[in-house]
């Protein structure tokens, strides 16, 4: 309790209030003087030491002097000082009803507003509900405050996110061992369907030709003319060497006969039973004709079959190929550099070519004879069956990658490009998430969130035990406050006492009854042609009203039945009509701060 002011130096009208007599505070002490004497001071001193705030002070120091703000003030606890700077230590125990009680509970100037009605509740739930709507508000700053952070974070991280993809989901992607080489083949896809006309239109490769070994070659070079008499062949060899015929004269010979009749076609001699005559009849017969053609047509086979077109279709199509390869390899996994012809193919077909027409002319010259095979030609003839083999395994994988090309281009025929972008984003996105930058940004959003989560979680606690001690009191307080309205004539009450959340910290609301008709208080932009609490009560009504809710708030307040003083400036009385002001008086002085009083020590009780 409060029982001396010892002194108060060079704040406001103080200069220095020690002097005699300095009486003693009793538990009703009333102090009067006229308007700029310092009752003011006086209050803004109290507040000061029950708020432990010095700027009040500081800012109230005396005019024209150097010298230092000092007060002491004795408690039946011992003396407490304030050094010009600070308070030795802060006693928040007074009810303190003034002008600054006034604005800031319950109207500034002729309006209430939000600041008004979150004050107002503060009185209204007293201490113990005032802890917690203050335990309410720092976790709603420090909601707002991990939500700011984590926008910020979500707005770091929202470049890394797949296309459609929410942050929950990034967040929560799983690590892939072989993502590079899946979001390759994911951008082989894209790019694939991005030029799909292109690749339908595009041919597939082209298998080479396998031109074989020609048939009956080895026969047809031993082949010779059966049932010819051995002394017409021998007579023949003899004349063709006579005559230096033994290259090309079996050709001349068989041509000739089908001119020759009774004379020959040349000279014109009689020829009819020559012995040699009779010889080339028996020889050069259709059969040696057969066989000669058949020596042709094997020779023009072998010309045409190993000859240079063959060559050099087989190197268009290798050209085409390896165009084709790599046009391909954008978009399928292919062995494409197998696909080229073998580098001995040209020489092969070349020298095989070569062999197999000098075995023919040798034949075309001298049908009768038999014509082996030499060495060099069983060579050309091995190195040609290598060469048509690697030509067949050639065609094998010629296949293979048509096979691709052909089920490629039926997959992008029914492909969607949209949704092969959104594979390829996502693929994307679970090698970002895992990259060491992203994994510290990911893991500071989920510290966030958990942080934010704990704090709402409290808060919903607080909320809900704060919402039910309002409960408690709302009632009550709005009664008591109707009781002094009562009490001081007023021409009104109170109606419809609420609370809510506005900018997530506690206020309170309330209306006005008035001849039976409810009024909203209103507010700062509440049209003037709209009843409220600025056009509806008289000056002394608002004083009426502030004084019955301060008056209810102390008696509503448990904590308050242990303060050593309840303070009211009089100079805050001059707004209230006579009546009003001698109710006051006598409330004051007997009743009303005695029944305050026990109702205090019957709550705490």
């Amino acid at each position: 309790m409060l029982t001396k002011f010892i002194s108060i130096k060079n704040i406001g009208r103080f200069r220095n209030s020690a002097g005699s007599p300095n009486p003693q505070l009793f538990k009703h002490t009333f102090i009067s003087g006229a308007n700029g004497f310092g009752k003011s001071t006086l209050c803004a001193v109290l507040r000061s030491l029950h708020t432990g705030q010095s700027d009040q002070l500081i800012g109230r120091k005396s005019l024209g002097t150097t010298e230092a703000s000092k007060v002491e003030l004795l408690f039946d606890t011992g003396v407490i000082r304030f050094d010009g700077g600070r308070w030795s230590e802060a006693k928040p125990s007074f009810g303190i009803f003034d002008g600054l009680f006034v604005a800031e509970n319950v109207h500034a100037g002729e309006v209430v507003d939000v600041a008004q009605k979150r004050n107002l509740y503060r009185i209204i739930v007293g201490s113990a509900g005032v802890g917690l709507a203050e335990r309410d508000s720092e976790l709603a700053a420090d909601s707002r405050a991990r939500t700011t952070e984590i926008s910020a974070s979500t707005r770091s991280l929202q470049p890394h996110l797949g296309t459609g993809m929410s942050l929950e989901t990034f967040l929560n992607l799983e690590a892939q061992a072989d993502i590079d080489a899946e979001i390759d083949r994911q951008e082989v896809e894209v790019a694939a369907l991005s030029q799909i006309d292109t690749i339908l239109a595009r041919p597939e490769l082209s298998t080479f030709d396998l031109h074989m070994m020609p048939s009956g070659i080895q026969e047809t070079l031993r082949r010779t003319l059966d049932g010819i008499a051995d002394d017409a062949e021998r007579m023949i060899e003899k004349h063709f060497a006579a005559h230096n015929m033994k290259n090309g004269g079996g050709n001349w010979v068989s041509t000739g006969l089908n001119f020759a009749n009774d004379d020959c076609p040349f000279c014109g001699q009689g020829i009819a039973g020559l012995p040699l005559v009779k010889a080339f009849r028996a020889v050069f017969s259709d059969e040696y004709a057969r066989l000669h053609k058949d020596v042709s047509a094997l020779r023009e086979r072998t010309a045409s079959d190993f000859g240079g077109g063959f060559i050099a279709t087989q190197a268009a199509k290798a050209e085409r190929n390896s165009s084709g390869g790599e046009f391909w390899k954008e978009y399928l996994a292919f062995e494409w550099d197998s696909l080229k012809l073998p580098p001995a193919f040209e020489d092969a077909v070349r020298n095989l070519r070569q062999a197999l027409l000098d075995l023919l002319d040798r034949k075309a010259r001298a049908p009768l004879e038999v014509v082996d095979i030499p060495p060099t030609c069983e060579a050309a003839v091995e190195s040609y069956r290598k060469v048509f083999e690697d030509l067949a395994e050639l065609n094998a994988r010629v296949a293979r990658a048509n096979a691709a090309i052909v089920a490629k281009k039926q997959e992008l025929g029914t492909a969607d490009l949209e949704g092969a972008k959104r594979r390829l984003s996502h693929l994307e996105a679970v090698k970002a998430r895992h990259t060491p930058t992203i994994l510290t940004l990911c893991d500071e959003h989920n510290r966030l969130v958990a942080e934010k989560t704990a704090i709402d979680e409290e808060r919903g606690a607080i909320r809900a035990e704060l919402n039910e001690h309002t409960r408690t009191v709302v009632a009550p307080y709005q009664n008591r406050i109707n009781d002094l309205l009562d009490l001081f004539n007023a021409g009104f009450r109170i109606a419809q006492t609420t609370h809510s959340y506005p900018g997530g910290i506690a206020s309170t609301s309330y209306q006005l009854v008035i001849n039976g008709t409810p009024v909203d208080v209103g507010g700062s932009r509440t049209p003037e042609t709209q009843p409220s609490f600025k056009n509806t009560l008289s000056a002394g009504d608002k004083m009426t009203l502030a004084l019955s809710f301060f008056l209810a708030g102390l008696e509503q307040d448990a904590d308050l039945a242990c303060q050593s003083a309840s303070n009211f400036d009089p100079s805050s009385a001059s707004n209230f009509d006579p009546f009003a002001r001698r109710v006051l008086l006598v409330a004051l002085v007997s009743s009303e701060l005695a029944g305050i009083a026990e109702a205090r020590r019957a709550r705490v009780a």
